[in-house]
């Protein structure tokens, strides 16, 4: 899950605990399972890196392939 990045921190801890809690029931979690998602638990400035680094990775492989969108 994202957020706006000007989402106050008592906002962004109540989501977190929400969605960590939804995550712990095995229902959710299978059907997640079931569609290749992976649950994690980066949050605040690590998911943030993680986006980042995935979007470098990426981006390069795909300019390197030459892909382009018509």
């Amino acid at each position: 899950m994202v957020a706006p990045a000007k989402t106050p921190p008592d906002v962004m801890k109540t989501l977190t605990e929400t969605v960590m809690k939804v995550l712990r029931d095995p229902d959710p979690a299978k059907k997640l399972a079931d569609v290749g998602a992976e649950p994690g638990s980066l949050s605040g400035g690590g998911f943030g890196a993680y986006l980042h680094a995935e979007a470098d990775k990426w981006g390069k492989l795909i300019k390197d392939a030459g892909v382009v969108i018509q």
